[in-house]
């Protein structure tokens, strides 16, 4: 499963898969518990996995990049830290996993969370963090045709 298809949904807890999109909002299946629901966008605010960004020192590290490495810290054997351990424990966890992270703005709640999402993606058995990728518009084939 790719990061464009998984959802956070504001006041929501968890991941939610979306499987149906309606003119006033999506229908989406929870990571969580499996349930499907009916979620209206005039109520709650949608981030789709594959737009959210960790900052860093220069930029913004994609959160597919930072799980992955993740996973690889992971099966590497380094103990992954508890969602509810200490905000010092915490920091330092996400230091091994993403040493240029910005700490200014990086807060530990936000690592507390992307833990949580990870967990819930290794229970689930969807640890693939491949990315949408950008298809060719019909504009770039026909300029191309142009150049003949």
């Amino acid at each position: 499963m790719s990061f464009d298809k998984l959802v956070v949904i504001t006041g929501k807890p968890g991941l939610f898969e979306i499987k149906t999109e309606k003119n006033n909002g999506v229908i989406v299946k929870s990571l969580l518990n499996g349930k499907s629901n009916f979620i209206s966008i005039n109520t709650h605010a949608f981030s789709l996995l594959s737009n959210i960004s960790i900052y860093t020192q220069t930029d913004a590290e994609p959160i597919a990049d930072v799980m992955q490495k993740m996973k690889d810290m992971d099966e590497a054997g380094t103990t992954m830290v508890e969602p509810s351990a200490s905000k010092e424990d915490l920091r330092t966890y996400f230091t091994k996993v993403l040493p240029e992270h910005d700490a200014t703005q990086v807060y530990p709640s936000d690592i507390k969370k992307l833990v949580k999402w990870y967990n819930l993606l290794k229970e689930k058995d969807r640890l693939n963090f491949e990315m949408p990728k950008p298809e060719e518009t019909e504009d770039s084939a026909d300029s191309s045709d142009d150049s003949k």
